[in-house]
């Protein structure tokens, strides 16, 4: 059996409007399989794809989405029980069984495993550690504890804890997510090999608004031109540039909010951003456009040549009056 959702649940419909915003309705049951597909097979494409493929720039795997659907996917031999139907029996299917039969002995195994696994790995941290002390090496945990051992002869960790008691109950409420780089000889709020986003103006706008969790990247609207390369600049402006347009969009309507946006608002806020461009739905040479393909750096060359087109029909008008 292909992989499928066997169940009508409504956050899987939910998900397919995200992931597919523009889809027809018609094409649901279609996008339902395909998301089941890309779900299931999401650690052959991580080890397969360049990790810059704009695949993984979909919301799907620039949030814990693909995770939570991933538990929601069946693939298995059909069952007379099963929503859809098999076709037919191929020949290899008795080696799959064979391979399902052994899988499930395995999994006998796994509970075992994972009751030894601690102990194991305390008692291997033990040894290393034993000998980096014997060696003269200064290790993590050989550090904490003298630390820890100084601050107690001291006396400071016993004034800390009479002067402030909830000092451990309000750190948890100060600490922050944000990552920080260091590269160039700067602490950067980006890593050193980020890159802007490809694909179209929707996925540029989600990166803008909400970033990519996965790979703990912060929303794009915090990158400064600090945090990028020389030779990244240039592309940063053009991005910048359209992300501020979209955003004029919706300061005209008073629909744009400062402060962080869940991906939902972001999806729901960009048909009317993205209305506001005017993008002709003609090229120069009558050619429909499929407006809602077009990469993002592509809509920043349409965008300027219509403003400078405008800006020279203005100039023009005004020599002739």
């Amino acid at each position: 059996m292909p992989p499928y959702f066997p169940d009508d649940d409504p956050e899987i419909d939910t998900a397919i409007k995200i992931c597919f915003p523009s889809i027809p309705p018609d094409f649901a049951r279609v996008a339902r399989f395909a998301l089941a597909s890309v779900v299931y097979h999401k650690e052959f494409l991580y080890g397969t794809c360049n990790p810059k493929h704009p695949l993984f720039h979909n919301v799907l795997f620039t949030t814990d989405l693909s995770s939570t659907l991933f538990k929601k996917v069946k693939c298995h031999i059909g069952t007379s029980n099963d929503l859809i139907k098999c076709t037919g029996i191929p020949p290899h299917v008795h080696t799959l069984i064979a391979m399902e039969n052994m899988s499930s002995h395995l999994q006998k195994l796994i509970p075992a495993i994972k009751e030894v696994a601690p102990d194991t790995a305390q008692l291997i941290t033990k040894v290393l550690e034993d000998r980096a002390i014997g060696a003269g090496t200064v290790t993590k945990d050989c550090l904490e504890e003298a630390i820890s051992t100084a601050l107690i002869k001291s006396g400071i960790l016993e004034k800390i804890n009479r002067d402030h008691p909830d000092v451990h109950n309000l750190a948890p409420a100060v600490q922050s997510e944000q990552v920080c780089f260091t590269w160039g000889g700067k602490l950067h709020a980006f890593p050193e090999d980020f890159t802007l986003p490809k694909g179209n103006a929707f996925i540029a706008w989600q990166q803008y608004c909400c970033g990519d969790s996965r790979r703990k990247i912060l929303p794009l609207r915090r990158l400064t031109s600090h945090d990028l390369r020389q030779s990244q600049k240039k592309r940063f402006y053009d991005f910048l540039f359209l992300m501020n347009q979209l955003k004029n969009g919706l300061k005209e309507k008073n629909l744009w909010k400062e402060g962080e946006l869940t991906i939902e608002e972001a999806n729901s806020l960009f048909p009317t951003a993205f209305a506001s461009l005017n993008i002709p739905k003609e090229t120069h040479k009558n050619r429909r456009r499929r407006i809602d393909q077009i990469q993002w750096n592509s809509v920043v060359s349409i965008l300027r040549g219509c403003m400078k087109k405008n800006k020279s029909q203005l100039h023009t008008d005004s020599e002739n009056m």
